[in-house]
């Protein structure tokens, strides 16, 4: 008797053994999580992977016998061609491809099995572009889109991911603020475009590593297990006081790491150097739990609080005063799985940060009062009581990965 997997493998935080894989045996594999070939084709095993891609993600197998009802019977070896080319398919969904697909081989009962693991894309339609086809994953297994139908339905998934990535993001960057004119707020907030409990109960399961003090942030506020508590909804690390660090995960994925720190009664705020640390420190221990299950694509913002007329140190003087109150500014999306993407978030959030203070925090320099006002803004930012209608206007995203 047969029946149906419950597809935890396909989930991007399952560990793939020899035994997971024999357990399917038997059983009748979520046909919209997993695609089986009983032998290697580089064609075909594109095709299936740029489909699963294209709706849920899951797992591509290949070396897996199924029966006509489409249980699982065993395995065959998928030989020396798939060991020379499984390496490959990934460069055959274009430049996303090494962000989707994971691939190796395991031993089977003797047997060599290809698992690749496939994430859904984010940012759909995936391309094969040795065919140039179209897939997607139905109950029926692989299909090419082949009507205007599917392709905008496609589209619509990837409009409808990034709008819902963004009001996670701004809800969150909400619950960062403190609101009281004697405090300022520095955070940084990373929403991934595919919603996944798995940060959260990643976290809940390793609270020690999200105060480990050899992360910037956890270490700078020396954060122990009795200052991490969790709810239904959120997992919070954070000191008793107002004048804290702080690191959150919701349970949608959404991870915001920042600093409440009191206004300082002079002018001078920080060393536009430590608040360039400071925002690497927040990216660093923000990304644990999300690069913890895999990475994936995020649509990530640094915000500022409270920052009207502070000025930063630079290395020949004091800065121009910030300009702002509060600064929100989304930067371009940046997949975590890859660490010089990972590497370009950071720089792009410290350099957004600059902007209220018209300085180069890295480099320590800017402009300085009495300085020409720069007027072009920048369109991926709002502040202040108009932030919704100067979102609205600006028609600037950072759309895509950029290279």
């Amino acid at each position: 008797m047969t029946g149906t997997h419950d597809n935890s493998l396909s989930k991007p935080s399952a560990e793939l053994t020899a035994a997971a894989l024999e357990a399917l045996v038997g059983t009748v594999p979520e046909p919209q999580r997993y695609a089986l070939l009983a032998a290697w084709s580089r064609e075909r095993a594109a095709a299936e992977a740029a489909a699963l891609a294209n709706t849920a993600g899951g797992l591509l197998l290949v070396g897996v016998e199924v029966d006509t009802g489409g249980a699982v019977k065993g395995f065959t070896d998928g030989g020396t061609q798939m060991a020379n080319e499984i390496g490959l398919l990934a460069g055959d969904l274009g430049p996303v491809g090494r962000h989707l697909l994971a691939a190796a081989i395991l031993e089977v009962g003797g047997k060599s099995v290809g698992v690749i693991r496939v994430a859904e894309a984010p940012a759909p339609p995936v391309m094969v572009e040795t065919d140039g086809g179209v897939y997607r994953r139905t109950a029926a297994g692989c299909v090419r889109v082949t009507t205007r139908a599917e392709l905008d339905a496609l589209t619509g998934k990837d409009r409808a991911s990034r709008e819902r990535a963004e009001k996670n993001l701004t809800a969150m960057v909400s619950r960062n603020e403190l609101g009281n004119y004697a405090y300022v707020t520095l955070a940084v907030t990373l929403a991934p475009r595919v919603p996944d409990a798995g940060p959260y109960a990643w976290a809940a399961a390793n609270r020690p590593a999200l105060v480990a003090h050899e992360h910037g942030l956890a270490g700078r506020w020396q954060f122990a297990s009795e200052n991490v508590s969790a709810s239904a909804g959120e997992i919070l690390v954070a000191g008793s006081d107002e004048v804290t660090g702080f690191l959150r995960i919701s349970r949608n994925g959404t991870v915001a790491a920042g600093e409440h720190l009191r206004r300082p009664p002079g002018a001078a705020f920080l060393p536009a150097a430590d608040m360039a640390s400071r925002l690497r420190d927040m990216v660093e221990l923000a990304t644990l739990p999300l690069r913890a299950v895999g990475g994936g694509q995020v649509v990530a913002a640094v915000s500022l609080e409270g920052m009207r007329d502070l000025r930063l140190t630079l290395a020949d003087g004091l800065s121009r005063p910030a300009s702002r109150d509060t600064l929100t500014s989304i930067v371009t999306e940046r997949h975590l799985a890859d660490d010089a993407e990972l590497a370009r978030l950071s720089d792009d959030l410290v350099a957004a940060a600059g902007v209220v203070f018209a300085a180069n925090l890295g480099a320590g320099t800017g402009a300085h009062a009495g300085d020409p006002v720069d007027h072009t803004g920048d369109p991926r930012s709002w502040h202040g009581l108009t932030r919704r209608t100067e979102r609205r206007l600006s028609g600037a995203r950072g759309h895509g990965s950029a290279g």
